[in-house]
């Protein structure tokens, strides 16, 4: 049994070769034409399929053309089963067929079908061969001829159209389409036909074409070029014709009027975009005055820009409203005067006033206006709010002194906290050998006291210098800020600390000591703006900055840590948060303050490839903002500090050009148990090193020397001995030398000036643990 689908327009065709192919034990569907073959291939995969050529709607040639494009259908045997075989050569492989059977005696067309379908030979073969079987029992006849002549004649016209024609059936399915209609739709036919002809629109015009359609069926009715569908793209017109012989059908002529559509909308957006260069520009005021300085026009641009509305200035107010003193009008006035004296335009940069009372800066064009007889008769001003490349540029010479200034401040940083660590050693021995009870003991605790409020000063220099990070450490911000607002919350009880912070924060790499300071500096500048009292809201958020914001914020694209500190007091004006972060810069009374806390924070953000930003309100209280790049490397957890002194017996190599801090070093260590080799230079750290290189234990090394620094003698002692242990010991880093060693494999850093705790557990850290 095999499953046979037959596809013909004669009932009785059907009928007869579905009664004897049934009586064979064969399961025989039919279709009257082939949209109802297609609705059946649906669900039904025939393996023998009878298709006649000649058929209303979709003939058998395109049928087979449908199916080849089927994969389902790739084992299906096709066979023609035509009554014109004898008036038209039928070319089986070009049909895309595999054989062919013409309409003759019934009885012998019954024997050539079972002979198909069971494969006998030599019917079969002859099949196979691409034969007609059956020919030669049939006559050509004349009438066919002429009527197939025609066809071919119609063919040739249609598809040598260049509007696309389809031919539709009363349900809006696609029966017919030229190669014009083909190309303007980019479906190819074998996909084209059977589907439905709205689904070829968009939602909008679908509705438009069902209601054409039902109109059709009474006239033609047409969609011009007033109002086209669009259609794959293009912009076309559609004409629906009903075909007289059969209203219930409908021919669509489609004409592509994209490019007429096209040339149109040019030239209206042509004329669109000149008024828009007068009336609309957002970015650029244009302007028009008399001679006398009356303004006759102002553009969309110029109400941005300025905020005045132009009804509110044209032909009743002076362009002198826009100049906020004697000398900008006085600038104005002579450069108006040249113009009309020259006749040719002048450019300048002058500042001007908004309506609300901002002052800006703009970059002014003005060119005259002449008459036909080549007299100036008005004045045309073409004007750029340039503020914000004024706010860069002078940013720009900020960060160039503050570069320089920072060069000085962390010269001067370096040499104090030499300075400090020569009292804080000598304060740290004489402490060892005097008891607690004797009256010297608290004087020298103070001068370690002292020490360390100087070491702070000199910190803060250090971060306005931009020094380099020094212990850079994966951190969880959350935490760090935990415990500062925890220290500042005891000392300012006054003030009321609202922590918002985020969950899951991100972490950051950053020396947590000068990230601790910016914080506790920021808390410090906020209780200060609210003197009786307050609110203080700390806010944490994950946050990725990308394009326009990257570029504004002039930071590096990627994930930051945002760090907010809001504080709800006094606030400042536009003029203090230009200077709020310029050295020695305060707002206190004299003799309150450096002047360095929050250059020292900028110094210290900037330098972890942060930005920290500022926004007031006068009287309405401030907002500073930290972006830190953030970093996926686990969070390394805060070891538990030791007060001990700790001692050792191993053999130190001191490399120090300063000769107060090799005397007081060499005392500290040998006073802790250590035998202590000194070297004040890089090459004589090296000859000692190669002469003792069996006995010394660990380095410390200053990182600032002359000659050759810390980072070369570094470098040459590694090469002598990769696994040696070396502590770096600086009063600043100010290029960032500590952290490039560091990252090198450098076991340690300890800054000075350090006490002799301090420098006991960094020395047995690195000898223990490394």
């Amino acid at each position: 049994m095999k499953k046979i689908l037959v596809v013909d327009n004669d009932q009785f065709i059907l009928e007869f070769i579905d009664d004897f192919l049934t009586k064979e034990g064969h399961q025989v569907v039919t279709a009257k034409d082939s949209l109802s073959a297609l609705d059946i291939l649906q669900a039904y995969t025939p393996e023998v399929m009878f298709i006649d050529l000649v058929m209303p709607n979709i003939d058998g040639r395109k049928l087979c053309q449908v199916i080849q494009g089927m994969p389902e259908l790739k084992e299906t045997n096709i066979i023609i089963l035509s009554a014109i075989g004898a008036e038209e050569e039928i070319d089986i492989d070009e049909i895309g067929a595999d054989g062919c059977i013409v309409k003759g005696p019934f009885d012998e067309m019954t024997q050539n079908i079972l002979d198909v379908i069971s494969k006998s030979d030599p019917t079969y073969s002859k099949c196979l061969s691409g034969e007609m079987i059956g020919i030669k029992s049939i006559f050509p006849r004349a009438i066919t001829k002429e009527l197939l002549s025609v066809k071919r004649h119609f063919d040739v016209l249609l598809e040598k159209m260049s509007e696309g024609i389809l031919e539709l059936t009363p349900d809006g399915r696609i029966v017919y389409a030229n190669p014009s209609g083909i190309s303007l739709i980019n479906i190819p036919e074998n996909k084209l036909l059977g589907s439905n002809f709205i689904d070829l629109f968009d939602e909008d015009d679908s509705q438009r074409i069902t209601d054409l359609l039902k109109t059709t069926r009474n006239k033609p009715t047409t969609i011009t070029e007033e109002s086209p569908v669009s259609l794959n793209g293009h912009q076309v017109t559609l004409s629906l014709l009903p075909v007289e012989e059969d209203a219930s059908r409908s021919i669509a002529i489609l004409n592509d009027v994209t490019k007429q559509k096209l040339s149109e909308e040019t030239l209206r957006e042509t004329n669109k975009f000149l008024r828009s260069i007068l009336d609309s520009s957002s970015h650029i005021a244009i302007i028009s005055t008399d001679p006398d300085k009356n303004v006759l026009f102002w553009n969309k641009g110029a109400e941005n820009i300025l905020g005045y509305r132009a009804e509110e200035v044209v032909s009743c107010q002076s362009i002198d409203i826009l100049y906020p003193g004697d000398e900008e009008k006085r600038k104005v006035n002579d450069m108006r005067s040249s113009l009309l004296k020259d006749k040719t335009p002048v450019n300048f940069e002058i500042q001007e006033i908004t309506k609300d009372g901002r002052k800006i800066w703009v970059n002014l064009n003005l060119a005259p206006r002449f008459d036909e007889q080549g007299r100036v008769v008005g004045i045309l001003g073409i004007g750029e709010d340039i503020s914000e490349r004024k706010r860069l540029q002078s940013q720009l010479h900020q960060a160039q002194r503050m570069k320089s200034i920072g060069t000085l401040a962390g010269g001067l940083a370096h040499d104090f906290n030499n300075l400090l660590m020569g009292i804080q050693g000598n304060a740290s021995l004489m402490l060892l050998d005097i008891d607690p009870g004797s009256p010297h003991y608290e004087k020298l605790k103070n001068i370690e006291q002292y020490v360390q409020s100087g070491a702070d000063v000199t910190r803060q220099l250090l971060g306005f210098a931009r020094g380099g990070k020094y212990e850079v450490k994966s951190t969880d911000l959350n935490r760090l800020i935990e415990k500062s607002t925890d220290i500042f919350g005891r000392t300012k009880k006054e003030i009321t600390i609202q922590p918002k912070l985020q969950k899951d924060l991100w972490a950051a790499e950053v020396d947590r000591g000068q990230i601790n300071q910016v914080i506790l500096n920021l808390f410090v500048n906020a209780s200060q703006a609210m003197p009786g009292g307050g609110e203080l809201y700390v806010q944490t958020e994950n946050v990725t900055i990308e394009g326009i914001d990257a570029k504004l914020l002039a930071i590096e694209p990627g994930r930051y840590v945002m760090i907010s500190i809001t504080d709800t007091g006094i606030g400042m004006d536009n003029a203090t948060q230009q200077r709020i972060f310029d050295p020695f810069f305060t707002t206190g009374q004299m003799g309150r303050g450096t002047g360095l806390g929050l250059a020292s924070a900028y110094g210290i953000i900037r330098s972890h490839g942060g930005i920290i930003n500022v926004k007031s309100i006068k009287g309405k209280g401030t907002t500073f903002t930290i972006y830190l790049p953030a970093s996926q490397k686990e969070v390394i957890k805060e070891g538990i500090s030791d007060e001990a002194l700790l001692k050792g017996t191993e053999t130190v190599l001191l490399i120090d050009d300063e000769e107060m801090i090799v005397d007081v070093g060499r005392q500290m260590l040998e006073e802790i148990g250590y035998r202590v080799l000194i070297a004040t230079n890089g090459k004589e750290a090296l000859s000692i090193y190669q002469e003792n290189r069996d006995q010394v234990d660990i380095i410390i090394l200053d990182i600032i020397m002359p000659d050759m620094g810390g980072t070369e003698t570094y470098d040459r002692l590694r090469k002598i001995n990769p696994h040696i242990k070396v502590l770096l010991s600086s009063g600043y880093s100010i290029d960032g030398e500590a952290t490039e060693i560091l990252d090198r494999g450098c076991n340690g850093f300890i800054q000075k000036p350090f006490s002799m705790k301090e420098l006991s557990q960094q020395i047995r850290q690195v000898l223990d643990n490394s």
